[in-house]
């Protein structure tokens, strides 16, 4: 099974195996997020060039893992893709497939960052089709919301946190319950800790 979560990737060492579209757009997503970008293909599409990426410009053979902490998978070669899975699980070392996403240990879902929230999804590869539409209707959701009321929403948790630490609970559960309009409402009269006040006094 499994599960999704968030990891820092600042600096982590990233191969990709495969110069095509797929791989590229893996590695612009891994790259932007601070990973240091391998690559090993014989050849590459356009748009590599403005990719940090390292190339080796050869096929994959076997102990090319070695020291990654992720593999990337994206050639059109069936059996390269399984050798390199294989030898991720052989040596502990997490490994996507692009050709067949349940085959890897990691899965690529589509992320929606939108209102200050980030969030991916996956079907887990039973309905792929869908993802798009699906993320269009939890990007709606979001667009509600945006960076500055979640600061704003942020300060306020930690002075509940400080100031009532017998209440803090059920106080929180209260101001996550208020509809966004309400919210908003209240945070943009500006003034300091209204918001709390009013919760505590409920």
């Amino acid at each position: 099974m499994y599960m999704p979560f968030w990891i820092e990737m600042t600096g982590r060492k990233v191969l990709v195996i495969g110069g095509g579209n797929v791989a590229l757009r893996r590695a612009e997503a891994l790259a932007s997020a601070g990973a240091e970008i391998t690559l090993i293909a014989p050849e590459r599409v356009e748009g590599w060039q403005t990719t940090p990426a390292h190339w080796r410009k050869r096929v994959y053979k076997k102990g090319d893992l070695n020291g990654f902490d992720l593999v990337i998978v994206a050639t059109d070669v069936p059996e390269v893709n399984e050798a390199v899975v294989c030898e991720g699980k052989e040596n502990g070392i997490p490994v996507n497939d692009a050709s067949k996403a349940k085959n890897g240990d990691v899965i690529f879902p589509a992320l929606i960052r939108e209102g200050g929230f980030a969030a991916a999804l996956t079907s887990e590869g039973l309905a792929p089709f869908l993802t798009k539409r699906v993320k269009k209707d939890v990007a709606a959701v979001l667009k509600g919301y945006d960076r500055e009321l979640l600061t704003a929403l942020a300060a306020e948790r930690e002075y509940i946190i400080e100031h009532f630490p017998e209440e803090k609970e059920t106080m929180l559960k209260k101001m996550a319950s208020l509809p966004l309009e309400e919210l908003r409402d209240i945070i943009g009269k500006g003034e300091r800790h209204d918001l709390t006040h009013r919760l505590q006094r409920e």
